[in-house]
């Protein structure tokens, strides 16, 4: 399971991009025996959550469909779209994935600033 926040990754190694994010998955599968033509895909999110600017939401839609397509890799489960954030439970021994929508009041009492703790050159989030 991984979450990326924009869609390409213009070469960066960086877990935000799904071009990314998606190839280390699919790779850890790989080395840890999976056959590729096993893989099969959930994927939800691509929410408007912002009424300016970019859709970075659909653009996010756009890639992960087009990305998991051109790998060969079925959708076998899909939620998009939308206006609100959704919650993920996630059972990887079943492979089953159940989907809630965040109301909009309680996505504005989440939005609080992360603790940092540095350690070292390593800064924590809690």
């Amino acid at each position: 399971m991984n979450h990326f926040l924009l869609e390409g990754s213009g070469g960066s190694v960086d877990l935000r991009y799904g071009a990314f994010a998606i190839e280390v998955l699919l790779n850890k599968l790989l080395r840890s025996g999976v056959e590729k033509q096993d893989v099969r895909a959930k994927a939800f999110g691509g929410a408007r959550m912002f009424d300016y600017g970019v859709n970075i939401g659909a653009n996010n839609v756009r890639f992960t469909t087009a990305f998991l397509k051109n790998e060969g890799i079925p959708i076998v489960s899909s939620d998009f779209g939308g206006t609100q954030a959704r919650r993920i439970l996630f059972h990887p021994v079943t492979g089953t994935a159940r989907v809630s929508l965040v109301p909009r009041e309680a996505m504005g009492a989440a939005q609080v600033q992360p603790v940092r703790t540095k350690i070292g050159t390593i800064t924590l989030f809690e």
